[in-house]
């Protein structure tokens, strides 16, 4: 009996190229995946707490604000936030200063007028979760200017936590949720 060896033969000869290429093909895609993850940025706004009706001009918040503020850092208290953003209005600053103190991280004031600008410091924290709070008219903005999109929201809505994730290869998610006092 003889064996036939032809099939051994066969064997294309480019078979180890496109092997080669396929196993850099698969090297590269992970890479990418990898370095695409790490840019993965968390943005994390909400609308100051309630607030007292006077002063007009910079009310201070109301004790159902205070406890909405409280409830905003216990909710927070497991994100490892790198910065707190909050406007020039004294509501925004006592709705942030529980989670602040609770974290020890410092609050950074950017004008409520300036959305460009607030755009240009979350950038600077790619790979990390950063905490907004904002007002009712600004949040759809800074959502909008991170690539998102959210529903408008009402005057006597507090508890909206909008949680926003960007990336370099990855599209832009906002994820709606409440936190209640």
């Amino acid at each position: 009996m003889r064996k036939d060896h032809r099939s051994l033969r066969r064997r294309p000869l480019f078979t180890p190229v496109w092997l080669s290429a396929f196993g850099a093909i698969a090297a590269a895609l992970v890479v990418v995946w990898l370095w695409g993850m790490a840019g993965v940025s968390t943005v994390i706004v909400v609308r100051h707490a309630e607030k007292v009706s006077s002063p007009e001009t910079d009310p201070a918040l109301s004790s159902l604000g205070v406890e909405r503020a409280q409830a905003l850092a216990r909710v927070m208290r497991d994100v490892p936030l790198a910065a707190i953003y909050v406007s020039e209005f004294r509501r925004t600053r006592e709705t942030a200063e529980p989670v602040a103190e609770a974290q020890g991280v410092e609050i950074i004031e950017v004008s409520a007028d300036d959305s460009a600008g607030l755009l240009r410091r979350l950038g600077a924290h790619r790979g990390e979760s950063v905490l907004v709070v904002a007002h009712s008219n600004t949040m759809p903005e800074i959502v909008a200017g991170l690539g998102g999109e959210t529903r408008p929201i009402a005057e006597d809505e507090f508890s909206r936590l909008l949680i926003v994730t960007t990336g370099i290869f990855t599209r832009t998610r906002v994820l709606p949720l409440r936190y209640e006092r």
